[in-house]
Order: structure tokens, then C-alpha cells, then sequence
């Protein structure tokens, strides 16, 4: 029993894991055309379905209809009752009639109808009058066609005389050359009679049935449709009903005085017109109407604010395009506008097609369509086709300012037709565009000139620096590939910086007796000054290098926070929309890269001013000033130290203490402040009675010569680079003693053919970076009253620099990726590197420079 509810749990889990899977519900796509002609197509099951037997589809396809001889009971089914007839069928093919007349079939002639008795169930023919016709399956005559009893009398027309089902006098005229679309029924049965019935009887329908068929075959090469309207558009006189599809020459001119504002609706309207000619009527552009893409309205309708640049695209299929549009729909594009009388009015906005696989050139018609499957039918006009002709691509361009807009129209519409095969039900790609443009004539203009100003100009800068190069270079010709040398990192990682120590050897001081049993009194040679101050002062440099004032993490993160979380890049679409913020139904425009470059660029700018007023108002004054603490430092050292950013130019900060000497107890140090905050000594500045510590120094050459000469033993033991550590360190030690000595006997004016004047800068020599005298005789220091010239050596002077280079670097990333985030984190890495490069390679030039071992600098 156990056993036997096993079993069954079993199937029973596995009969529900089976219906759990689901069965596949798909049923196969099929379309009423695609039924035979003894099958109708089922609306319930959506599929083509057999007709009973003695039937056949019906006109509309989703029923069945009995065949000849057989009378039909119709009760609702598609599939009908049929019954044969031995007699004739009447009219709607419900009674079996008796046919009266002696042949017995009622199959009435030419100029008969066939009159009926339900009552009797009879039939008999009975003979119009000459200028009436039988209507068939209809009991009365009726008169025969206009055209026919205008050309004959009769109600008859030769064959000769008849084409499109409409007779005329001759047809001569529409014997004119060119191509028609090949095995087109439409063009065939139709064209010729389009022309004729509007060169003849002023048919209104046929004139624009004749507009219709330049439209669809405009892109054949010789098209004999194009010729026929050109033939009725030369017509005397003028035609009165020819739709005019060529504009006139030149450029149209816009409506006067007609201005949109930002994100308006663009008032334009469609005149539309059937497959046959007739008017469909006036049709605003709003819900779609030109767009083959599917989407939702507002999205849709987004394309027609003014200012908007819109762009959409999609794949679609044959199948769809030929549901959607069975029959074309042709157009004309018009700007609703009102005069200076207030009277409504409309201008036709020019139109350009071209159709690239025919190879003709662009064509100027104002009357357009969307898909065309009416052409490329072949057997008859309720066959299906086997080619469709689409609008592939549709750009409405907007030129700005519209009131103005040069030898472009201010609006116009340009169409790219394309084919495809029915057979293939492929998917084609269509497109949608609306784009806004202005005549760049006069900026392009002004671009130029701003541009040979601005080159002159930098040409003229760059003679001038490299000439201040060379100047403070020693050299005495221009030299433009020096041009390469002035980089920031080349220069700052090479500069030549000196430590000149002030500090004098303590005075001798008595000790206790060497032994007990001498009794002599020893004394020590003079004491030697403290390496730490030094050391304090290399360390304090080499932390001061790269200090900037302009954070670069704050920078990142507040251009992140700036562009990508409150969204100001959003702002660089190519419309007038200041949408922050896009998403859900919110059409997203493209991006102008000049504008998305500024909107960064102004951003990123502003936000590094913004950092460095932030630092000179605030940080300096309330939290610390790096440079002009690391002056103080260098007083309270005894230590200057002599920059020099070029061979002969540098700068000098004056270090030397007031008090004599730095090596001395902390009290000591206390008192030596507070008489320096009362006044009480001499300033520390330079020269007397001046607090001026910091010069810019512009060197002669026997200066330089010098200064190279007392080095050189210690250059050419570092380009041997081997060699006994011992002697290295006596010779770096001998070169710093000449060193110190030399530059401070040349500070303290000691040196005849080395001596200096101190001068202020003129205003415009600052300006320019540039000393238009040279020293020849004496050097010369110019007066820095702000104490942070020396900057120019150090991250803390080129910020500008260095924050216009990290705007490139993060601008550059940004157009290539169109990423906020990935530039951000790009050019930070950037910055790090940079900084490790900065900090070893200028720590290492510190070390060889200032004879500090890099033991020593933390």
C-alpha cells in the first residue's frame, strides 16, 4: 500500500513539473494578402483558413464568397452556404432566376441590363437608349461617362482614343519620351490619362494625380512623368489646376518679421493628398505624422520645439511599413505664419529629395511621401507589391538667425528615398533628424582675424621670453629651440640652490684641568655651528616644492559634484532646453562639443579661482602662509639661501639673523623675537633700515664664472661616478666651505669685481618677465616688497599654469570618452604621478645642490 502511494506521489510530481514547463502558446504571423484564393483570413485565429467547397475568397478577404452558377445563404460565417443554379443567379447572388429569354442564359449584350423579378424569379435583358449604358449587376441604365459621350457621342471610345479608363480626342500629347518604373501597373494604366485629362478637361484630380507621379518616379533617371509636368507646366495659358512643385529660383525669402522663441512650436502644417489625387486636407506635423519610428507623443512632438535638436533612428520592417501606409500618402510642408494685416498665411517650406541608388542628382519638389508600395505592384493594383520605396532619412534644418540666413533657406526639408524588396521582409534602417544651424561666414571672419592678431601676438611673447632666457641664461644669441627647455618640470627639477650659512664658530671657552696633577688649564678649539639649521632649512624646502594652492582632490570632487550630480553638463545639449536633469519621457538631445568644452572649461576654471581667492583671503591670512613662514624660518636659521632658476638669474632670500647667531638656548631665542616685536634691533632685511629679505638677482657673467668654477671639482666627481666615498664627501664638504665663503663675502659687498646694486623693478618689467638692462659691471637685486617672487621656482608659482594644464588634461579625456567620472579619475592619476616624479627626481636634485645628504631630508 506504502509502495503504491509512492508510485502515484511520483507521477503526480512529475505530471505537474511537466505542466509546470508551460506549452508554447507562439502562432505563425500571417497577413490577409498572404491567403490563397480558396482561403480566407480567420480574424479569431489570426490565420488563413480554407474556404467551404464551390467558394473563394471574398474582396476583402476575411470571408468566402460562392463561385459562378452557385446561389449563396450568407448567415454570418465566413464560410457560406453555396447551391447550385441551373438557371441564372441574381444580382446579390440569393435566388436561382429563370431567364425569359429565348437563349435562356441573360448574359445581356453592349447597350443592355439585365432587369429581375424576385417576385417570378425572371430575368430578362432590356436594351438602353444610345446614350445610357448598362451598370452592371444593377437593373437600370444609366448615362454613359462624360468623357466617352464628349469625344464619340456614344458611350463607347476606341481603343485608340482610351486610356485610364477616360476617352479623349487624341492622345497624342502624352507621346512624349523617357522611363517609367518598370512593370508598374499604376504608372501604365495611369500616367498617360493624368497628363491628358489635365491638358484637356481641366481635371483637377488629374492634375494632382500628375503631381503624385513626379513625386514617386522624380528619382528615375529621364523620367517621362517629370517630362509630362513639364510639358503641362509650359502649357498656354497657364494650367489652372497644376499644382506647382518647383520652387523659383534663388533663395526664398523668409516671411518678414517672423520670430520664434526658445522651445515654441514650430506652426507647421501638411497639406496631404491621397494615391488618386483627391485632397485629404490640412494636417498639423504634431503626433508623428512624419516620423516612421514609433514613440511615445511628447517625445514625438519634442522635435518640433524651436531650439530643440532632435535625432532618431530605428530599424523597421517591409511588412510594417506597407500596414501602416498600404497606400502613400503625399504631402506638402508648410509654415503657418500671420502678416502684418493679421491675415493667416502659410509659406512653402523648400523641399530637396534625393535618391542615392538611382544615382540622379538632388531634386527641388515640394511634394514628398513616406513609403510607396502602390509602384511596385505588377499584376494588378490589388496584387501585392514587390517593392517598396520608403523615406529613409528626413532632416528638417533651421537656419539661425531665420531672419537672415544667408544663401541657405531659413527652414528646409531634405528626404533620402531608398528600395527594398517585399520577398525579403527585411528591416530596413529610417531616420528622423531636425538639426539647427547658422551662417558661419562672419565668425569664420573674425575667427581669422582674432587668430593672426592672437599668433603675432604669442609670436611677439615668445621672442620676448626666449630673449629673457637667454638673458638669464648667459647666452647672447636667440636660440628658439630653448623654447623646449622651458618647461616647468625641466626647470624647477634643475635648479641650482645654495645654503649660505652666517653662523660664525663659537668663541673658545675655558675647560676644566686635562689632570688632576698638571695643574695647567686646557682650552677647546672654537666650536663648530650646528648642521641642524641647515638641515631644518632643506627639509622645509623640500616639503615647500610642491605645495599647491589649489587642491586637487577638492577640484576633482567638487567638478564632479558640479557637472555630473547637479548636472551642468547636461546643459551642452544643441537646443535652447536647461534641462539639469534628463530621464524618463525627456528627450536627449545631442551634445555640442564646443559648448560641452566650455561648460568644463568655465566650470573647472571657475572652481580653481574660486580655490585660490579662498586661499590669499582666508587660508594665508587665518591658518598659514607656507612661503613667507619659510622666510621667517630662514631669519631665525641664520641661513639664506641663493636660487638660481637660469645660470645668470635667480632669486635670494636674505637669512641672515639680527642677533648674530641662531645656535642658542630657547630663552634666548624668546628675548631675540620679542626685541624684534618692539623694535628694539636692527631689521633683517638686506640692506639698512629695510625689512626687504627677498630679491630677484640678475648675476654678470664673471659672477656666473665664479659660481661655476667653485663648483666644478664637485661636477666633475659626480660625472666620474665611481669613486672612493671618503674623498667624495671631503670634496663635497670643501666645495660647500668655498661656497658659503664665496657667496657671503659677495652678499657683504667684500668683492671689487664682484659687487651688486639693489634697485626696484620697474612696473612693466614685472609685467613681462623681462629686465631690459643687462648687468654687465655689477649685478643687480631687484626688490621683491611681497616676498613670494621666489614662488616662480615652485608649484606655488606656476598654479596658473599647472590648473590650465589639468583643465586641458581633464577636457581632453572628457571629449574622447564623453565620461565626467572616467576623466576625473584620469586626470587624477595623472596628478599622482606627476607628484611622485615631481617630488624624487626634485629631492634628489635638493640633495646634490645644497650638499645634503638625502639621508637627511624626510
Amino acid at each position: 500500500m506504502t509502495q503504491a502511494r509512492l508510485v502515484v506521489a511520483l507521477m503526480l510530481a512529475i505530471s505537474t513539473g511537466c505542466a509546470s514547463q508551460g506549452l508554447d502558446t507562439s502562432i505563425p504571423l500571417q497577413f490577409p494578402s498572404q491567403c490563397n484564393r480558396d482561403q480566407f483570413f480567420n480574424s479569431a485565429s489570426l490565420r488563413c483558413q480554407a474556404c467551404g467547397s464551390n467558394q473563394h475568397r471574398s474582396p476583402s478577404g476575411l470571408a468566402c464568397t460562392c463561385d459562378r452558377g452557385f446561389t449563396m445563404m450568407n448567415l454570418g460565417s465566413p464560410v457560406v452556404q453555396c447551391s447550385p443554379c441551373n438557371g441564372t443567379v441574381s444580382h446579390d447572388k440569393r435566388r436561382c432566376l429563370r431567364c425569359t429569354e429565348a437563349e435562356g442564359d441573360c448574359q445581356c449584350g453592349t447597350g443592355q441590363t439585365r432587369v429581375e423579378s424576385l417576385t417570378n424569379l425572371t430575368a430578362s435583358c432590356f436594351t438602353c437608349s444610345p446614350d445610357t449604358l448598362g451598370i452592371p449587376a444593377s437593373p437600370i441604365c444609366g448615362l454613359c461617362r462624360d468623357s466617352f459621350y464628349k469625344v464619340t457621342g456614344l458611350c463607347h471610345c476606341p481603343d485608340a482614343q482610351l486610356t485610364g479608363g477616360v476617352c479623349f480626342t487624341s492622345t497624342d500629347a502624352a507621346s512624349v519620351p523617357g522611363s517609367v518604373p518598370q512593370d508598374s501597373v499604376w504608372f501604365k494604366t495611369y500616367l498617360d490619362s493624368s497628363l491628358l485629362g489635365c491638358l484637356d478637361y481641366n481635371n483637377l484630380t488629374a492634375c494632382q494625380l500628375l503631381a503624385n507621379m513626379v513625386a514617386l518616379a522624380a528619382g528615375r533617371a529621364d523620367s517621362k512623368a517629370v517630362h509630362l509636368y513639364q510639358l503641362a507646366a509650359s502649357h498656354q495659358p497657364p494650367l489652372p489646376f497644376l499644382p506647382r512643385l518647383y520652387p523659383s529660383t534663388g533663395t526664398p525669402a523668409f516671411p518678414r518679421g517672423l520670430t520664434f522663441r526658445s522651445n515654441e512650436q514650430l506652426p507647421l502644417m501638411l497639406a496631404s493628398y491621397s494615391a488618386s489625387g483627391q485632397l485629404v486636407g490640412w494636417e498639423d506635423v504634431s503626433g508623428g505624422i512624419l516620423q516612421l519610428c514609433p514613440d511615445t507623443q511628447s517625445r514625438l512632438n519634442t522635435a518640433y520645439l524651436f531650439g530643440t535638436t532632435f535625432r532618431q533612428s530605428c530599424s523597421i520592417s517591409v511588412q510594417e511599413l506597407l500596414i501602416k501606409y498600404p497606400e502613400p500618402v503625399f504631402h506638402q510642408l508648410f509654415l503657418r505664419h500671420t502678416d502684418s494685416d493679421g491675415t493667416l498665411m502659410v509659406w512653402p517650406v523648400p523641399t530637396q529629395s534625393h535618391f542615392p541608388e538611382s544615382g540622379t542628382t538632388v531634386h527641388s519638389i515640394q511634394r514628398f511621401f513616406l513609403v510607396d508600395g502602390l509602384t511596385g505592384r505588377a499584376d494588378s493594383l490589388m496584387s501585392p507589391p514587390r517593392s517598396v520605396h520608403y523615406l529613409s532619412s528626413l532632416m528638417f534644418s533651421v537656419r539661425i538667425p531665420t531672419s537672415s540666413p544667408g544663401a541657405t533657406p531659413a527652414l528646409q526639408l531634405s528626404l533620402q528615398y531608398r528600395t527594398a524588396s517585399v520577398a525579403d521582409n527585411t528591416s530596413v534602417l529610417v531616420s528622423f533628424a531636425v538639426a539647427y544651424s547658422m551662417d558661419e561666414a562672419a565668425m569664420q571672419l573674425a575667427t581669422t582675424i582674432s587668430v593672426v592678431v592672437l599668433s603675432v601676438l604669442s609670436l611677439l611673447v615668445t621672442l620676448l621670453e626666449t630673449s629673457s632666457w637667454s638673458r638669464r641664461s648667459g647666452q647672447h644669441t636667440l636660440n628658439f629651440t630653448a623654447l623646449q627647455l622651458i618647461h616647468l618640470l625641466v626647470v624647477q627639477l634643475s635648479i641650482d640652490i645654495f645654503l649660505i650659512d652666517w653662523e660664525r664658530p663659537h668663541k673658545p671657552r675655558a675647560s676644566g684641568p686635562s689632570a688632576p696633577l698638571s695643574g695647567l688649564v686646557a682650552f677647546t678649539a672654537p666650536a663648530a655651528p650646528s648642521a641642524w639649521r641647515r638641515l631644518l632649512v632643506a627639509n622645509e624646502w623640500n616639503e615647500l616644492q610642491a605645495v599647491r594652492r589649489v587642491s586637487p582632490v577638492l577640484q576633482l570632487l567638487a567638478a564632479l559634484l558640479l557637472l555630473q550630480v547637479v548636472g551642468l553638463v547636461n546643459m551642452a545639449t544643441r537646443d535652447f532646453r536647461l534641462n539639469l536633469h534628463t530621464g524618463g519621457d525627456d528627450l536627449s538631445s545631442l551634445d555640442s562639443p564646443i559648448l560641452r568644452y566650455g561648460i568644463i572649461t568655465s566650470v573647472w576654471l571657475g572652481l580653481g579661482l574660486l580655490q585660490l581667492l579662498i586661499y590669499h583671503l582666508l587660508y594665508e591670512r587665518c591658518v598659514e602662509d607656507k612661503v613667507r613662514q619659510f622666510v621667517d624660518l630662514c631669519s631665525i636659521s641664520n641661513v639664506s639661501v641663493f636660487v638660481l632658476m637660469h645660470r645668470c638669474y635667480g632669486y635670494y632670500i636674505h637669512g641672515r639673523s639680527v642677533h648674530g647667531n641662531a645656535d642658542v638656548s630657547i630663552e634666548t631665542l624668546r628675548n631675540n623675537l620679542r626685541n624684534e616685536e618692539e623694535d628694539r634691533c636692527a631689521q633683517r632685511g638686506l640692506e639698512p633700515h629695510s625689512d626687504t629679505q627677498v630679491f630677484e638677482v640678475a648675476l654678470t657673467e664673471r659672477v656666473c664664472q665664479q659660481l661655476n668654477r667653485v663648483t666644478l671639482p664637485l661636477t666633475e666627481l659626480n660625472e666620474r661616478r665611481h669613486g672612493d666615498r671618503a674623498e667624495s664627501q671631503t670634496q663635497a664638504a670643501r666645495v660647500s666651505h668655498n661656497m658659503n665663503t664665496l657667496l657671503s663675502l659677495f652678499l657683504q659687498h667684500s668683492l671689487k669685481d664682484m659687487d651688486y646694486i639693489v634697485k626696484d623693478k620697474l612696473a612693466l618689467e614685472r609685467i613681462l618677465k623681462y629686465e631690459f638692462q643687462q648687468p654687465t659691471e655689477r649685478s643687480v637685486l631687484y626688490k621683491d616688497p611681497d616676498g613670494t617672487v621666489f614662488g616662480e621656482v615652485l608649484y606655488y608659482g606656476k598654479e596658473l599654469l599647472l590648473l590650465i594644464f589639468d583643465t586641458l588634461l581633464f577636457c581632453v579625456i572628457d571629449m574622447a570618452s564623453q565620461d565626467i567620472v572616467l576623466a576625473a579619475v584620469l586626470t587624477y592619476t595623472v596628478q599622482q604621478v606627476l607628484d611622485i616624479i615631481r617630488f624624487r627626481v626634485s629631492r634628489r636634485n635638493l640633495s646634490s645642490k645644497t650638499l645634503v645628504d638625502q639621508c637627511f631630508l624626510i
